[in-house]
């Protein structure tokens, strides 16, 4: 068990209502008949009227919300019934919204219209942009001439009080003719027709900020942005979750939050409060990855035939002895062995399409494993990266999989060992579209006690039809939900359990980490008496131990040769930087940065901040609470630096029938090292092996009647 909080990206937002009230005055606005869209100006036309909102919210659905600053003077909803409504949007209805009795459902739609107020804040570094409903904070760092791109970050408050970081990429009209590349004719014109509706945003130079270009306006095309899913390409832009290294940190995802609520609390603090959510230590259990890659090697001892179909020999041969090398049991062949492991060197899709020839890719089937690596994803890899040895581990964890598959048997994992008395059914559903028809099958991997594996379809036919119908119903009930059915388990004792992907994510702890990455950063201004600064040193000398002090004598030493009264920061920090790095040197860091709060190294990294600050960044974590049970895991658990590319999506346990899921048995099978390089995996691994088989096997016809139906015990 932990002593840490572990935040997430829900918050509690708490207002003063009177003091709103007295202030602001809210409107809603909806259709007659119908559902607002994107495309309608009426949001930025509010934002640049006379009757200048303060900001503008609009998510989905069938209404928007304005923030108006409140005046005695002007009735609201009759001037913007007269002025903007009357002619060019008759079937737009607005009312004015009590602030006193707002609906506690909708209470996040206030906290989203105060956050969206923030684009009028000034910055130099960044923009704040209420365009379009939304919230979209930019800056002239995230800009790419040569592509003609600019990235913003969306913030996006939900209806559960998650908050939402999604990158989105403005491009401008200058590239027109490449949004229309690569697609049909009849694609063409569907794309134009698109681009002709879809707002269209210039850049006003004199702020950076983004404004809506109006149809009457005339704005030169290089000048018009438009935001498309997905951008050219179909290259996703990304933008860092987060990250220590302070230099990184601002332009980071939780530094830009953080941003936004520091000018959101600096603005509007006195009419609401935010607060972060996070689970407490005594609900979680933690446990840390151990990395086991000996795991995978000892499950191929079988020999391995390594294929080519290429006509790059260099290359095969230089696969074959990377491979030889991890000490694994290899032979050469011209063609696949039936029922032995085999790795096929092929070319990509995009080569085949070029030459117009057969794509060589070849599925595994019941009784012989294939894993296909291509020729350009190798010499790409060798391009970007040291050494080719995790891509070639990846391949073996992969190639171990379906031995596993094909084998019937898990031998990757004991099994056996967790001493379960009953079988377990793990499942999910997949939809086919077969000549137009929706054909909803569910897929089951049934694991027994010993490991054995047996898989099964339920489609909807005679035997299976009251089965199939129960867990339809199942998954339909989560249509319109948050949360999403990713996997279902049930076991012979009749319990059921469903595995959710919800809406909630792993976040640092935003206030404190970013006091601590931001605050004594800044040295230019730092400046102390020579006379002071060395009395502290000799406190800390004296308290450490003789044989370990010697760096911090010797910088004392420098501070003493200084002909100067006074020690500037930079000084500090550029003859700091020449004593190398040792724990004493990490620990008189420390005690400067306590005494004078600046940092003469930022510690980036470090066990104790991590338990601090973004604990529930690292490792895997259950969190067993009144709500129910919900865990993460780490699946980038090497790229752990202080550097973090992407948050931990949260997922529950959520019981439908019967007993809860062992959470023992949940811990095990996601600490396990041979689904990811490096890291756990984030569902438990046997649905790692029905993937395989659904997807990357030639599957034969399966039966779905007898024991497996028996056994499936629904209510």
């Amino acid at each position: 068990m932990n002593s840490n909080k572990h935040y997430i990206n829900q918050f509690d937002f708490q207002y003063n209502k009177e003091l709103i009230h007295r202030d602001f005055e809210i409107l809603v606005f909806r259709k007659s008949e119908g559902y607002l869209s994107y495309y309608e100006m009426i949001f930025d036309t509010l934002l640049e009227k006379n009757l200048k909102a303060v900001s503008v919210c609009f998510s989905s659905g069938n209404e928007a919300f304005a923030l108006y600053e409140k005046s005695s003077s002007v009735n609201l909803v009759n001037e913007i019934r007269k002025t903007l409504l009357s002619e060019s949007k008759p079937d737009i209805i607005v009312e004015q919204l009590d602030i006193l009795n707002f609906d506690n459902k909708k209470k996040y739609k206030l906290f989203q219209l105060f956050l969206n107020a923030c684009s009028n804040s000034q910055s130099d570094r960044f923009s704040f942009n209420n365009i379009t409903g939304r919230l979209l904070v930019s800056s002239h760092l995230m800009a790419n001439s040569f592509k003609k791109q600019r990235k913003a970050l969306e913030i996006k408050v939900n209806y559960d009080n998650s908050i939402n970081l999604d990158v989105r990429t403005l491009t401008s009209l200058k590239r027109y003719n490449d949004f229309l590349k690569g697609i049909s004719q009849k694609e063409v014109k569907r794309k134009k027709e698109q681009l002709k509706k879809i707002p269209k945003y210039e850049i006003i130079k004199a702020t950076g900020c983004f404004k809506r270009v109006f149809n009457n306006e005339k704005v030169k095309l290089d000048e018009q942005y438009v935001i498309l899913k997905p951008a050219i390409d179909n290259k996703k832009s990304s933008i860092d979750f987060f990250s220590l290294n302070p230099k990184a940190y601002e332009l980071t995802k939780i530094g830009i939050l953080n941003n936004v609520l520091i000018n959101l609390h600096n603005q509007f603090g006195d009419y609401l409060s935010v607060n972060q959510k996070f689970y407490s230590s005594e609900d979680v259990i933690n446990e840390s990855f151990k990395a086991n890659q000996e795991i995978v090697l000892q499950n191929l001892q079988d020999n391995i035939f390594l294929v080519n179909k290429t006509n790059d020999s260099e290359i095969f041969e230089e696969i074959f002895n990377k491979l030889k090398s991890l000490n694994i049991q290899l032979k050469k062949s011209s063609k696949i062995k039936s029922t032995q492991p085999n790795i096929q060197l092929i070319h990509d899709k995009e080569y085949y399409q070029k030459y117009y020839s057969k794509d060589l890719y070849q599925k595994s089937t019941s009784d012989t494993p294939i894993q296909n690596l291509t020729l350009q994803q190798f010499i790409n890899y060798k391009k970007t990266s040291k050494t080719t040895e995790p891509l070639l581990f990846k391949i073996l964890n992969e190639l171990s999989i379906k031995n596993n598959i094909c084998k019937k048997r898990i031998t990757l994992f004991d099994w056996e060992s967790l001493g379960m008395p009953y079988k377990i059914h793990l499942g999910y559903k997949k939809v086919d579209y077969i000549k137009d028809e929706k054909q909803e099958t569910f897929f089951f991997l049934t694991i027994y006690p010993d490991g054995y594996l047996e898989y099964n379809a339920l489609t909807p036919n005679l035997f299976s039809s009251e089965l199939h119908w129960k867990l339809l119903e199942i998954y339909k009930s989560y249509n319109y939900c948050k949360d999403k059915i990713e996997a279902v388990i049930i076991t012979d004792n009749g319990d059921v359990n469903l595995i959710l992907r919800t809406n909630f994510q792993t976040y640092p702890d935003l206030k404190g980490v970013n006091g601590y990455v931001m605050e004594g950063v800044d040295v230019k201004d730092f400046n102390i008496s020579k006379e002071n600064l060395l009395k502290k040193i000799e406190t800390f000398i004296n308290e450490n131990d003789e044989e370990k002090i010697n760096p911090i004598k010797e910088f004392k030493k420098i501070i003493i040769s200084n002909p100067s009264d006074n020690i500037d920061g930079e000084f500090l920090v550029n003859e700091y930087k020449k004593l190398g790095k040792s724990k004493i040197i990490f620990e008189f860091n420390k005690y400067f940065k306590d005494i004078f709060n600046v940092w003469l190294r930022h510690a980036v990294k470090n066990k104790e901040v991590t338990e601090k600050y973004y604990s529930a960044l690292v490792d895997i974590s259950i969190a067993k609470t009144h709500e129910g049970v919900f865990y993460w895991a780490n699946k980038a658990m090497k790229d752990t630096q202080g550097k973090f590319l992407k948050s931990n999506i949260i997922r529950k346990i959520e019981v439908v029938q019967g007993e809860e899921f062992s959470l023992k048995l949940l811990m095990k099978t996601l600490n396990v090292a041979f689904v990811r390089i490096n890291a756990p995996t984030v569902l438990p691994f046997p649905v790692k092996l029905l993937n395989e088989y659904v997807n990357n096997y030639e599957r034969p016809i399966i039966n779905d009647t007898g024991d497996f139906l028996n056994n499936l015990k629904l209510k």
